[in-house]
């Protein structure tokens, strides 16, 4: 039996790996994503059926009786056809955690849409509108789709696109690529020419090209050429942990593991070896299986070799809660039919030590009070912290190679100083997962003094168990409310506790929290536009707090303010004189 050459052994793996993806969602989801293919190739809306006037066709792609049946399943209506005599899409691309232990209900799909520089230039805007309706289309089924227009020199020189919510920009672009060559699955059309470039030619990727291209070992048409990856600069480096720390707002446990990977990069400097490379190196070795080929396992595997040498064994748990819950396997529960990702993170678990109360608390993530909530976000605000200072100050031993946009730095850094930064007067918002159910059904507010005699407003919660718990302090009782209600902990529904400690009635503090509620809520205090961040910081609403108080004279106004980059800031009034 003749050896697999290395675009027949990527190709098998492609398939192994689509198929894990397919397993892993509905069969209304898999017709939907093989829909969204046969859109984009034939030019056929699927909502209703019109033809759009667009770039369309796939290079090399001819739809299968699974595809046309899964649409007509799907729309009601014939499958369409493309006679596209040039097809516009070079590659079609699933990449991240699709097709990995990480791949869970809640997660998305990033597809990436290749085409020639030309092709996004001049029609990128009309692709992006479509892309938005298909994504409409397949949030009809469940399926959160988040579609890129990528041009095939996005990494050999050409123009990033602006840093959004979901683009990085220019801040990273190897370590986007290195990402990409490791996770990505072919959906449709051609494959990287990375594929077929021998792992030990890495470092010299264009003149292996060149030669392969020479002998007619293969041909640049029947590929898409991102590029090689000998190097990540060191400015990278910096610029993709400003990233990753952004992303953090929305996904903590993910990027946690991501920035680590950074990190250990960054130990390897001046020459890191990205892990596309120990990738493609098993992938072609006799040892490959499909566990040792799943990439966020690569990638754990990775940051605890790197912490393991350091001795610091606090952040490899960090990092294990972390896989652990993106996993999203709850090894607590009894079951009868364990899933392929379960066994093998049950291996893991049994490894690390972890008892079953461990499993327990981590298994009721969702559950948490708004206690352990802060616990594990203070964890992870250190985590990123550390991992972000120490990549910083290896980039900044390194001479710039200007890789990154000024702009683009300036947003991502305006975007984490305002959530992460604590100064006088302002809110903390706690960042965790939408879904988790913090919200007290009962609290109060009690009086105390603190060490040095001044007067200290308490917010505290009741539990079932009676237990009263302190949730936060600060000088004024409408802080600590404003705080709560921030936070998703007050809600209009929360009954309050009458207490001795002060006159302010539970009918009061009611009225107040309601007025809370309806003026920032935790999701609308999170948002922070692109644009808004791009421009000096201003203020968007004021909320002017007049607690009540028997005596006029004595009585203080306190303001509440909301800032265009997602700032909450709580303050007295400024006197006003008649």
């Amino acid at each position: 039996m003749s050896t697999p050459s290395p675009s027949q052994r990527f190709s098998e793996v492609n398939a192994e790996r689509l198929h894990r993806l397919e397993a892993s969602v509905s069969g209304r989801q898999t017709e939907r994503l093989r829909c969204l293919v046969l859109a984009l190739h034939s030019g056929v809306d699927p909502a209703d059926g019109n033809t759009v006037p667009i770039a369309r066709g796939i290079r090399g792609f001819q739809p299968d009786e699974k595809s046309r049946s899964a649409w007509y399943r799907q729309t009601l209506r014939r499958p369409p056809t493309c006679d596209e005599p040039n097809p516009a899409i070079r590659g079609l691309y699933v990449m991240g955690s699709s097709g990995t232990i990480a791949f869970n209900a809640a997660s998305d799909f990033d597809i990436w849409v290749c085409c020639d520089p030309i092709v996004a230039a001049e029609q990128g805007e009309l692709l992006r509108a479509r892309f938005n309706r298909l994504e409409q289309w397949a949030a009809a089924a469940n399926l959160e789709t988040h579609f890129y227009l990528v041009p095939t020199d996005r990494f050999r020189g050409g123009t990033a696109d602006a840093v959004s919510k979901e683009s990085s920009g220019s801040a990273q672009s190897l370590v986007l690529l290195d990402e990409f060559y490791r996770t990505a699955i072919l959906l449709a059309g051609q494959p990287p020419l990375w594929w077929v470039v021998p792992p030990e030619r890495e470092r010299d990727y264009e003149a292996a090209v060149a030669e392969l291209v020479a002998a007619r070992a293969v041909s640049e048409e029947d590929y898409i050429n991102f590029g090689g990856l000998a190097d990540i600069p060191r400015d990278e480096l910096h610029g993709a942990a400003l990233w990753q720390v952004f992303k953090a707002l929305d996904s903590p446990h993910k990027t946690i593991l991501k920035i680590l990977l950074m990190e250990a990069y960054a130990a390897q400097l001046p020459r890191p070896t990205p892990l596309s490379h120990d990738y493609k190196q098993l992938l072609l070795s006799d040892e490959a299986d499909t566990e040792l080929l799943d990439p966020y396992l690569m990638m754990y595997g990775r940051i605890e070799r790197h912490l393991l040498a350091r001795g610091e064994t606090e952040r490899l748990e960090t990092a294990r809660q972390c896989l652990y819950l993106k996993v999203g396997e709850k090894l607590s529960r009894p079951r009868t039919a364990v899933s392929a990702a379960g066994e093998i993170m049950a291996t893991y678990v049994r490894e690390w030590g972890w008892s079953r109360a461990h499993l327990l608390q981590l298994d009721h993530f969702a559950h948490w009070d708004i206690e352990q909530v802060m616990r594990d976000y203070r964890a992870v605000v250190k985590e990123l912290t550390a991992c972000y200072s120490r990549i910083a100050n290896f980039a900044k031993e390194a001479e710039s190679s200007n890789s990154i946009r000024g702009a683009d730095v300036q947003v991502l850094g305006r975007r984490i100083y305002a959530a992460f930064e604590r100064r006088p007067g302002k809110l903390d918002l706690i960042h965790y997962p939408a879904g988790n159910g913090v919200a007290e059904m009962a609290a109060g507010l009690r009086v105390t003094r603190n060490a040095s005699g001044q007067e200290q407003w308490v917010l505290y919660a009741q539990g079932t168990d009676t237990i009263m718990r302190q949730l936060t302090r600060a000088a004024t009782p409408w802080e600590v409310l404003a705080w709560g209600a921030l936070n998703g902990v007050l809600v209009a529904g929360t009954r309050f506790l009458p207490d001795t400690s002060h006159q302010v009635s539970t009918r009061q503090i009611s009225a107040l929290v309601r007025c809370l509620c309806r003026w920032m809520t935790p999701a609308a205090a999170r948002e922070a536009r692109i644009e808004d961040l791009s421009r000096p910081s201003r203020v968007t609403h004021l909320l002017v707090v007049q607690p009540p108080a028997e005596d006029e004279a004595s009585r203080e106004s306190w303001c509440l303010t909301r800032t265009s980059w997602g700032e909450v800031m709580f303050r007295r009034a400024p006197e006003t004189r008649s």
